[in-house]
Formats: C-alpha cells, sequence, structure tokens
C-alpha cells in the first residue's frame, strides 16, 4: 500500500467549511511587521502538530518554518484565539450531531504536573 503524502496532510487540514467558520477569528495584526499572508496554512500546521503530536521541528516545510509556525500557535494560545477557534469547531459540530462528546479525551502528557508531584522528598512520620 502506498501513501500520498499531500493526502496525510489534507487529513488535518481545515475544510472550506470549517475555514469559513473561523476565519475572522484566526485573522489578527501583529504588533510589529506585516499582517501574516498565510493564515489559514499555518493554521492547518498548527492542527498537524497536534493531530500527529510530532515535534515543531517536524513540521512538513508545506506549512511555513517550524518556528514561525509554533510562534502563531504561542500567540493563539496566550490571547486566546485557538480556543475561541475550537469553541466554534465544536459547536459546530455538535449543532450539527455529527460529534459525539463522549470520544473526545485529553493527551495527559501535556498536562504539566505540580513540581512536587514527581521526586519529591516525602516527610517522615514524625515531622507531620
Amino acid at each position: 500500500m502506498t501513501y500520498n503524502r499531500e493526502d496525510i496532510m489534507k487529513r488535518h487540514a481545515l475544510s472550506d467549511y470549517e475555514w469559513s467558520l473561523i476565519k475572522d477569528q484566526a485573522a489578527y495584526k501583529p504588533k510589529r511587521g506585516p499582517k501574516p499572508k498565510h493564515v489559514r496554512l499555518m493554521l492547518d500546521g498548527i492542527f498537524w502538530v497536534l493531530a500527529t503530536g510530532a515535534p515543531w521541528r517536524d513540521l512538513p516545510a508545506h506549512y511555513g518554518a517550524w518556528d514561525s509556525v509554533y510562534s502563531r500557535f504561542r500567540t493563539y494560545v496566550n490571547t486566546g484565539i485557538l480556543e475561541r477557534i475550537i469553541e466554534t469547531l465544536l459547536h459546530d459540530r455538535k449543532a450539527g450531531d455529527t460529534l459525539k462528546l463522549k470520544l473526545i479525551c485529553m493527551d495527559g502528557t501535556y498536562i504539566r504536573a505540580h513540581k512536587h508531584a514527581a521526586g519529591a522528598r516525602k516527610k517522615k512520620a514524625a515531622e507531620q
């Protein structure tokens, strides 16, 4: 069986309909520099990394420079844009009854544990 690289990338890309729902939310004017030209492509790159779990440096060149896409990701996270985009997409799926909320889960490897959660010294019974 052979895999077409473009088909794999399309699997993680936004459809035209999904893009029409979020394009106004995804567009932003940076404080410095020119307005980004390839917002949809970079957003597809962000979703590719999130869906595959690949390191940012392994992002296919098709999406742009990995550090630029990562910078956009950080901006979206810090400003709450990514959360609003995901909420919009989930709300649309839920309204169309094509989303099974029981199947949604979170990968625990991205959740930061408290600094004492691993390897901290335990108090002795007399110290308590």
